[in-house]
């Protein structure tokens, strides 16, 4: 067990007893090497340990520290290999270097956690000398994410790293900082742009349509093309008619749970697509009333000097007499049902 231990934490100089050892071994004749107490010197020395309680004792403690001094390499073993990490996908070591050093750096001896720190103060050298190139790596990953938040030039320059030029380990941190921020902003964002695409999409194909109705040659055609034809403004009448309202219900309700997440405006190329879908409402309840008006209007024809009261006489031969205005057939069923 001591041994054992000794050999992992390389502790001690071990010899091989015979060239079928694989690796090496742990048996023979050890010497000192490195962290060894007084327990361990006797017991290299291969002098006589009496068996007295005391003896067990320091042997017992002296294994819980090897023990303990074990699992505390094993814990930097993992923590510089994952700085490591980190550094080689930063600076883009080839990935043939990067398995060569890791095979040669599996053990937790004193020599192979010295050997990566070393490797680790060296990567950080090549990182200084790329920062800039870094930074402007990051910066075009997050105009990226920009042109997918459609957002005007004045809104970006609200992140001043970008607009600066300085280039340390700091400004680095800040990019990266923001763009995971960013990125997940963007996520949230993502299914409201799609709303508002499709929203932009079925007024793209009424206005189509609109020009389409207005052709006066439109009724023209025959054949498949003309039923192929009026099956598409079917489509679209669906789309505006039955679509659009669900989906304007669906966008207002998105909108408002996002701004009250991220206590922000949801804007696309600086206007707010809240505000914007209040006037589109708007402009839709105001056609419809002017449409229920100009219905209502063709219903009564309101009496004018023009309109003559009562039945007109016959204008001559063949003139028939005008009959009373519809109005006041409407008037007397009004007053019926009032009484």
């Amino acid at each position: 067990m001591r041994q054992a231990l000794w050999c992992e934490l390389g502790m001690y100089a071990q010899t091989v007893r015979s060239h079928d050892d694989v690796g090496g071994s742990c048996e023979g004749r050890a010497q000192e090497k490195e962290g060894s107490c007084d327990v361990d010197k006797k017991l290299l020395a291969e002098e006589e340990i009496k068996l007295t309680l005391e003896n067990l004792n320091l042997l017992q403690v002296r294994l819980e520290e090897l023990e303990l001094e074990k699992s505390g390499r094993k814990e930097k073993h993992r923590q510089l290999m994952e700085t490591l990490h980190a550094l080689w996908v930063r600076t883009r070591a080839e990935e043939a270097e990067v398995e060569e050093f890791k095979k040669q750096h599996e053990g937790i001896t004193q020599t192979i956690l010295s050997g990566m720190e070393s490797e680790i103060a060296r990567l950080e050298e090549v990182k200084r000398a790329m920062m800039k190139e870094l930074i402007e790596e990051v910066r075009e990953s997050i105009r990226q994410v920009w042109d997918e938040m459609r957002l005007t030039e004045e809104e970006r320059t609200h992140f001043a790293p970008a607009q600066q030029e300085i280039f340390t380990e700091q400004s680095l941190f800040a990019h990266e900082e923001y763009l995971t921020l960013t990125r997940e902003r963007l996520a949230a964002m993502q299914p409201i742009i799609k709303l508002v695409d499709r929203k932009a999409f079925i007024h793209q194909e009424d206005e189509a349509m609109k020009e389409a109705l207005a052709d006066p040659n439109r009724l023209l055609g025959r054949g498949r093309g003309m039923a192929e034809q009026l099956k598409k403004e079917e489509k679209v009448r669906n789309m505006i008619n039955k679509e659009l309202p669900k989906l304007r219900e669906k966008l207002r309700a998105a909108i408002v749970e996002f701004e009250e997440a991220y206590e922000m405006k949801f804007q696309l190329n600086g206007v707010r697509t809240l505000e914007d879908l209040d006037e589109e409402e708007k402009t839709i309840s105001k056609a419809k009333e002017e449409a229920r008006a100009k219905k209502g209007g063709k219903a009564g024809i309101p009496q004018t000097s023009a309109t003559p009261r009562g039945p007109a006489r016959s204008g001559g031969e063949g003139t028939p007499a005008e009959k009373p205005a519809p109005h006041s057939a409407i008037s007397k069923l009004r007053s019926a049902a009032s009484s």
